[in-house]
């Protein structure tokens, strides 16, 4: 209830094209440190992706999310993950071909095979580990991920908009400007 009512609210102000429903982390691998972790997986989790979805398709907008499920179970995603969410796949790393460790593998593999699936895809990614990011992972997609599936790239700087990190946050957005 409280996830239709904040959708609604959402759809009522704003009658926004696009709602992100995050669906990422959720595993012990990113909770352990927590002193409280809440974990859904398997048909739960479904369950909840394809509700939070209908609810948005139902105010005319399209559903978006982190694509961090398709690393480990790219068939089952794609089998499904409706056609219609908008996918983020990240990558922060400088390297998309060649000798990969199975980290950099995982991570890059799915932005060509959501696309090639028929999903459209946001590259997501970040000047954390390397300023080059950016650049490299959006050209890697426009040369891999059809021009029709490809609506462009979001970025993090996984910094706090302090004044302390205010050198970084300017950097990445000088980063964005040529692309």
């Amino acid at each position: 209830d409280v996830c239709r009512d904040l959708i609604n609210e959402v759809c009522d102000v704003f009658n926004p094209e696009i709602i992100h429903i995050g669906m990422d982390e959720e595993n012990y691998e990113n909770q352990r440190l927590y002193d409280y972790v809440v974990i859904r997986q398997n048909d739960l989790w479904w369950h909840d992706l394809l509700y939070l979805v209908e609810l948005i398709e139902k105010r005319g907008a399209r559903a978006c999310m982190w694509s961090d499920y398709a690393r480990h179970r790219p068939d089952e995603f794609i089998e499904k993950c409706p056609k219609s969410v908008i996918q983020c796949p990240w990558y922060y790393f400088n390297k998309f071909d060649g000798d990969l460790t199975e980290a950099e593998r995982i991570r890059v593999e799915p932005f060509v095979r959501l696309a090639e699936a028929g999903y459209t895809i946001i590259a997501g990614g970040s000047n954390e580990y390397f300023d080059d990011n950016v650049s490299l992972l959006d050209s890697f997609c426009k040369k891999h991920i059809p021009a029709d599936k490809y609506t462009g790239i979001i970025q993090t700087t996984w910094a706090s908009t302090t004044a302390a990190y205010r050198k970084t946050i300017f950097d990445a957005a000088e980063l964005m400007k040529d692309i």
